[in-house]
């Protein structure tokens, strides 16, 4: 297994070329609406939440934010995990190139992943983290 790390993410590419990218810190914006329009967003993080919210982002703190394996023609299957919103499907490699970068990863960190993958041979789908 090879790690990777970036300034909030944490990303393992295993053997069997699965591509599991966790969210070291998870963020939730929380915004409320007072009288007259006002509008109030916080952050909160495992530092600052309370209650629901923080266990909410402990449990976003132990599963995957995404989870990626190579389908081939520069197709990568994919499942993405948004919290209450969920994608599984295929992605092109500039999307996963993105995703990837959006995530704190560098292009040489990002490579030598998508290589991994790759090297792994390809999948049918991406594993769903339960």
């Amino acid at each position: 297994m090879k790690e990777f790390v970036s300034r909030n993410y944490n990303a393992t590419v295993d053997d069997d070329g699965i591509l599991t990218v966790m969210n070291e810190q998870p963020v939730i914006r929380q915004t409320t609406w007072g009288p007259g329009g006002e509008v109030k967003v916080v952050q909160l993080d495992l530092n600052n939440a309370t209650g629901a919210e923080r266990d909410l982002l402990l449990a976003k703190s132990r599963s995957p934010a995404f989870m990626a394996t190579w389908a081939g023609n520069r197709r990568w299957n994919v499942d993405i995990d948004c919290g209450a919103q969920r994608f599984n499907g295929t992605k092109t490699n500039g999307e996963l190139i993105k995703a990837l970068k959006g995530c704190g990863f560098g292009l040489g960190q990002i490579n030598m992943m998508l290589s991994k993958c790759k090297k792994a041979g390809k999948q049918d789908y991406a594993p769903r983290h339960w």
